[in-house]
């Protein structure tokens, strides 16, 4: 691939991605903020988050099982995305290193 297709089809993917948010903007411009619709946005997050880790645990190997393991532990303990994140990550980083 040259160097101008990568950057042709980085704009464009630039795009798209910025375009989708600016038309969300604008949407809910005319969605009332209503206690409920403020929890299912506070939780969208999270389900996006879960919806990209548990196809990698199924699929994966015994590392992403172990590390989505301690991610979901660390989350319900301490409901701090980042740390669970992290804590997930070094848990991965770490049964590879030791098998």
């Amino acid at each position: 691939m040259s160097t101008q297709t990568l950057l042709l089809v980085l704009l464009g993917m630039t795009v798209v991605t910025y375009g989708t948010r600016l038309v969300g903007l604008a949407a809910m411009r005319y969605v009332p903020l209503t206690p409920w619709v403020m929890d299912f946005l506070s939780g969208m997050a999270n389900t996006v988050l879960v919806a990209l880790v548990i196809p990698l645990m199924v699929n994966g190997d015994w590392a992403m099982r172990v590390g989505g393991a301690v991610a979901v532990a660390v989350m319900a303990a301490t409901r701090n995305n980042l740390l669970s994140i992290g804590a997930g990550v070094g848990a991965v980083a770490l049964f590879r290193a030791l098998t």
